[in-house]
């Protein structure tokens, strides 16, 4: 036996052998198909160190082919007692040449070389004599062993499976296609149980798992912060009075915001590791895009949270747009009332990014600016009390999305924000559920962002909040 663990998957043919091993180590570039025997060498997955060392090794395997005529052949070769391993190496060096074979030999060579064995089944599938034959085999081999459970469809047959596992080895659940991160330490550390040599090893390799998770999360609080300080910054600036010309401002403004936003979802989305997933321009497919009504009914702080928040906000909320000379530092915004600020609160962002009239022209000529550059609007910073918290809900999102979605999933990618509200809700985990407190701190956050007062501390402190949040949704 070398000097880390190592492990085969073996089974029958198509049980979900190639899509454990993905789920498991974050491979979503692993060629998974339904066709039957598409495995057909074994290939080995390493689970590296800092230090780029392997720390365990895993072995994708053919399925079992013909397993009763090898059990067969193996009760001949074994002629009394001995090292178990010993009759499989005679299996290989006598039937290695032989068609019937060959799968069974290629599966059988990383188990000859020490390693521990993992079987997976199919619990949508029923226990057949054929299965019986491959366990038998497996526990003639001596090496440790664990039944892994999986299932391609509905897992009817899963008691049955226990059942039968239970009279050779330890049975372990796995869904391939669902498992989440902690089911996958939790797979990690019953592998620990196999083997107490192993031990050491594995302990290693489950504490590289939880630390990389916690520095995963710390880099998405990151680039949640750094997303909200340039979607409550940004502003553009463009000439021209007719109504043409204001909302093609505004629609630069909003796509620029869904720009940043997107930026953002991808880099949460390949910190997991989900290479095949991409955010279209369209917005990760969420339902409903940032700025329409939909969004901002269902992601948010509700209405009695916004109350004083949109009337504290409400004089500041008038300069979200503004109308200033192109070329002076003279910046004067179109007042809107306080009173104003709460009930706009609850209205989707894009009541925040429609035009206001520009200065009157005989304002204009009585300041003397229309020789020196003309009239230019400026659209933004967004001042609506919700707009950052909806940026936040949809990031969590992005993120709940990112650490549920198991690597062995080829589905179209669809983000439903009804279901995840849900699911988000009774978590704890989206902005209307966070303790007021923190909602407070937040809020002050975002009124010194918007202005350009936010100093590091101030950034440090929602990057705290945020990344807290975030741990409270992993842990759910």
């Amino acid at each position: 036996m070398s000097d880390i663990p190592k492990f085969a998957f073996v089974g029958p043919v198509n049980p979900g052998k190639t899509s454990t091993i993905a789920t498991l180590l974050e491979e979503d570039g692993l060629r998974i198909s339904k066709v039957p025997g598409e495995t057909t060498e074994c290939q080995r997955f390493d689970l590296v160190g800092a230090d780029g060392n392997p720390i365990t090794a895993f072995y994708d395997t053919p399925g079992f082919q013909n397993a009763r005529s090898m059990l067969v052949k193996l009760r001949e070769l074994k002629t009394g007692p001995g090292e178990p391993l010993e009759i499989f190496r005679k299996f290989v060096a006598q039937y290695g040449g032989d068609p019937a074979f060959t799968e069974e030999c290629r599966l059988l060579a990383p188990i000859i070389d020490g390693a521990g064995i993992i079987y997976v089944v199919d619990a949508s599938q029923r226990v057949l004599a054929i299965n019986e034959d491959e366990m038998e085999i497996l526990r003639m081999t001596g090496q440790p062993v664990l039944g892994l459970i999986n299932w391609t469809s509905e897992p009817v047959y899963k008691q049955e499976w226990k059942n039968a596992l239970h009279l050779h080895f330890r049975a372990w659940e796995f869904n391939a296609h669902k498992a989440t991160y902690f089911e996958r330490i939790a797979l990690l550390k019953t592998l620990i149980g196999l083997n107490q040599e192993w031990a050491p090893a594995l302990e290693r390799a489950v504490a590289i798992f939880e630390e990389d998770w916690k520095q995963r999360t710390a880099e998405c609080a990151a680039m949640i912060c750094d997303m909200l300080i340039r979607c409550l910054q940004h502003t553009e600036t463009g000439r021209g009075e007719d109504e043409e010309a204001r909302e093609k401002l505004v629609q630069k403004y909003h796509d620029r915001i869904r720009a940043f936003e997107r930026e953002a979802h991808q880099r949460i989305i390949g910190t997991f590791k989900h290479n095949n997933v991409r955010i279209e321009k369209t917005g990760f497919q969420f339902e409903q895009d940032l700025f329409s009504a939909k969004t901002w009914e269902l992601l948010g702080l509700n209405r009695l949270q916004l109350t004083w928040t949109g009337l504290l906000a409400g004089a500041a909320g008038g300069a979200a747009i503004d109308a200033v000379t192109v070329g002076h530092s003279l910046f004067i915004p179109t007042i809107v009332g306080a009173g104003i600020g709460a009930g706009t609160a609850f209205f989707g962002g894009e009541h925040f990014t429609k035009i206001k009239t520009p200065l009157p022209e005989k304002l204009r000529r009585l300041l003397g600016r229309e020789t020196l550059g003309g009239v230019a609007t400026n659209v933004g910073p967004n001042m609506a009390p919700n707009f950052p918290w909806i940026l936040i809900d949809r990031a969590f999102m992005v993120y709940y999305f990112a650490i549920q979605r198991a690597h062995a999933q080829r589905d179209k990618v669809v983000i439903d924000p009804e279901r995840l509200q849900k699911e988000l809700t009774e978590s704890q985990g989206l902005s209307t559920r966070w303790d007021k407190d923190l909602r407070s701190k937040c809020d002050k956050v975002f009124s010194l962002i918007r202005s350009g007062k936010a100093n590091p501390e101030d950034r440090e402190d929602l990057n705290g909040v945020i990344k807290k949040q975030l741990r409270k949704i992993a842990k759910a």
